[in-house]
């Protein structure tokens, strides 16, 4: 039996499914397109499975089927369950601390020779499933290599769940200003962060967003969305890296 979990979300050409067994439990994943845009992010999100998969205790099974009418992305079920990350940075915390360590775990175990590493590049906890053990990063459709500097992934994740708690038009308190601190230095004492992100990162991360934005196939109108933190006016980007830069000093 077969659910559909989404149908082309954000403009793409992809439908995801669940499949179910017999007790109506699920089975595995299946995402499946019938276009060449379609099959080019499907081989993209496999290559980031690939190199994820190096890192883990406990491989996540994955593979990849094209023909000319279909193609199939399949994906071992993992038990666990995302976190509400419309409930923003403060409710989250200890899901968000968790997330950053395992980053931590992993990208510190890969080349960072040059400050650049492979990246998810949407690394929200919409994409993250919460399990008895370590996070599992999911949704690798926009995976890339050596484009984005270590530490990219990381903070988008804290500024994103800052964007859910505060909208596109209000400000950060001192409890969130602080976890984010936090978090950040963390992130920089297990060499993790490269040095661009140093004085003002959040503006940093739009710009990296802005300069890349082909990797992500997706238009000026549907980034904007997809990666919500481009919304915050000048303004409030300036804002939250001041509080940042004098917690940081």
């Amino acid at each position: 039996m077969k659910a559909i979990i989404r149908n082309c979300s954000h403009g793409s050409d992809i439908v995801v499914s669940m499949i179910l067994d017999k007790q109506l439990k699920c089975d595995h994943i299946e995402k499946t397109t019938a276009t060449a845009m379609g099959l080019q992010i499907l081989e993209n999100e496999y290559r980031g499975y690939a190199w994820y998969n190096q890192f883990l205790n406990k491989n996540i099974t994955v593979s990849l089927e094209e023909n000319e009418c279909r193609h199939c992305l399949r994906l071992g079920f993992v038990d666990g369950h995302c976190a509400n990350y419309r409930t923003g940075l403060l409710k989250n915390t200890e899901v968000i601390k968790n997330v950053v360590m395992h980053y931590c775990d992993v990208w510190h175990r890969c080349d960072r020779s040059d400050g650049y590493v492979c990246a998810h590049g949407d690394l929200s906890l919409s994409n993250v499933l919460v399990t008895r053990s370590n996070p599992i990063i999911i949704d690798w459709e926009h995976y890339s290599i050596n484009i984005l500097p270590v530490g990219f992934d990381a903070l988008y994740l804290l500024f994103v769940s800052l964007y859910f708690e505060i909208g596109k038009a209000g400000y950060p308190d001192k409890r969130m200003l602080d976890f984010i601190s936090e978090q950040i230095a963390f992130i920089k004492k297990k060499g993790c962060l490269n040095t661009v992100y140093e004085s003002d990162p959040l503006a940093a991360i739009m710009q990296n967003i802005r300069k890349n934005r082909v990797r992500w196939n997706l238009s000026e109108g549907d980034i904007i969305w997809k990666l919500p933190i481009l919304q915050w006016q000048p303004e409030i980007v300036n804002y939250i890296d001041k509080e940042l830069k004098n917690r940081n000093c």
